[in-house]
């Protein structure tokens, strides 16, 4: 594995997080004191020291945490220009959001108010932050949700406990943590108190707080598959399709959000203690075990070879794989698609439609013969994952005791996070494969599927992919 560079080597290192743009990585370090560096020559742009607030207190020797910096306009904050630097902090028990150029807080969330389930101290956080949501997770396992314009409490849930990272999705519905070492004996009620050393990663619903998903742990050698292995940091990748985690290992892995199963996997020089992606999903930072900072790309580039063609044969295994329950294949898939053939936007365009409306076959659940609503569940059903939106709007909104009781077993079957339905892996797969070629013609293919009905997954996954590739474009202006 090639490494770009390695910051701050003569210095310990606590955290770290690229900045918007993705041209500098803000690190903690020392008591009271942020760093912020160049991300491609490796030079030191800014040192801040953070200003402790009365009554704050900071903990001796505990750096700042650093959560996030450079978040842009943020309208709930203030009225701040595009290229005016915010930095978000952990200083004693309270998250701090600075203004870089005055230094003075905007914003002050207590963490003090945290209760959790044994009454017990919360001990340090850790945290995850969109423009308008703030979530934390300590040690007791409790995991709260904050409004940035008001600085209160939205929600409070238990999770796992000692909890080392959290990290949101890009659509602020989704929040993924990690869990490291549990030195305390169990019992005490929290979620996998029975099974508590093979959990590594969970997905969680922010609305709800409900577990979604949980991911098998790192495991560093069979031999020691028993064992458990500390994951210390999750993160989401900036289109949500992916995250990335770092462990104790030694080893970076890649998850597909999709299926929670393992895409790549990169070995380390040493134990992994933070990871950061930059904007464009292009590059992963590192924090390794003895505090050094290294930066490398997920997929190395291949500027000076040019796009071929994929044959028919080709891309027919290509596209079969795509729908495939080996996550790592299909990934592969992706990877070649996506870098291969100018000719794959316009295949996929042939393959991949439009979604229709679900209204029909919906209303059909309230036929008036039982023929005619069994077919419409069966119709229903074959649609798999991409009913599901339609099929949760129509049972919040519906009157009729017959459509709800058809429904409510069609998303007990669908309704689960995990996607396994291969038509709508393929349809997901392919999104991405378009959305990393970012083409003209690619673009061009996401924005029919984004005309299909709103309340498909494929329609909406075809419209991130444009949020995504505008965003993109828009950092990569000078």
């Amino acid at each position: 594995m090639s490494h770009d560079q390695h910051l701050s080597p003569n210095h310990q290192v606590a955290s770290a997080v690229f900045s918007t743009d993705g041209k500098a990585i803000a690190s903690g370090l020392g008591e009271k004191t942020v760093e912020l560096w160049d991300a491609t020559s490796g030079e030191r742009l800014q040192r801040l020291e953070i200003p402790v607030q009365k009554g704050i207190g900071m903990a001796p020797d505990l750096p700042p945490h650093v959560v996030a910096v450079d978040l842009g306009v943020n309208p709930t904050i203030g009225p701040f220009s595009s290229n005016g630097r915010l930095l978000a902090v952990e200083a004693g028990h309270e998250f701090l959001l600075f203004d870089v150029a005055t230094r003075k807080p905007l914003i002050s969330v207590d963490l003090n108010s945290v209760v959790g389930p044994t009454g017990q101290p919360q001990g340090r956080g850790v945290f995850a932050l969109t423009d308008t949501v703030l979530a934390t997770a300590f040690y007791s396992g409790t995991i709260a949700l904050w409004d940035l314009k008001t600085g209160e409490k939205i929600r409070q849930f238990v999770g796992y406990r000692n909890v080392a990272s959290l990290s949101i999705s890009p659509d602020g519905r989704t929040l993924a943590s990690c869990v490291c070492e549990v030195v305390e004996p169990v019992g005490h009620g929290w979620p996998g108190d029975d099974d508590f050393g093979g959990h590594a990663i969970q997905l969680w619903d922010m609305p709800t707080g409900r577990l979604l998903l949980t991911i098998e742990r790192h495991l560093s050698d069979k031999r020691f598959e028993s064992q458990m292995v500390n994951v210390q940091s999750v993160v989401f990748s900036p289109d949500g399709r992916s995250l990335v985690s770092g462990s104790e290992d030694k080893t970076i892995r890649m998850w597909e959000a999709a299926t929670g199963k393992q895409l790549l996997q990169w070995n380390m020089e040493d134990k992994v203690y933070r990871i950061a992606i930059s904007p464009n999903g292009k590059k992963i930072a590192a924090i390794l075990a003895q505090g050094a900072l290294t930066c490398f790309p997920i997929d190395p580039g291949q500027p000076d070879k040019p796009r071929l063609a994929v044959d028919d044969k080709a891309f027919d295994r290509l596209w079969t794989d795509l729908a495939g329950q080996d996550a790592a294949q299909a990934y592969l898939a992706v990877q070649t698609l996506s870098r291969d053939g100018d000719d794959v936007p316009a295949r996929i365009g042939k393959h991949l439609k439009p979604i229709n409306s679900f209204a029909y076959w919906i209303a059909e659940l309230d036929n008036d013969t039982f023929d005619g609503r069994e077919a419409a569940s069966k119709q229903l059903a074959a649609f798999g994952a991409q009913a599901e939106p339609a099929l949760r709007k129509a049972l919040n909104e519906t009157e009729s005791a017959e459509v709800r009781s058809r429904i409510q077993p069609l998303l007990k079957t669908i309704g689960e996070w995990v996607v396994t339905d291969p038509d709508t892996l393929r349809s997901l797969r392919a999104i991405w494969v378009l959305e990393r070629m970012g083409t003209p013609e690619a673009r061009a293919v996401l924005e029919g599927l984004a005309n299909g009905a709103p309340e498909a997954r494929q329609t909406q996954e075809a419209k991130a992919a444009l949020d995504f590739l505008d965003k993109r474009a828009a950092t990569a202006k000078p």
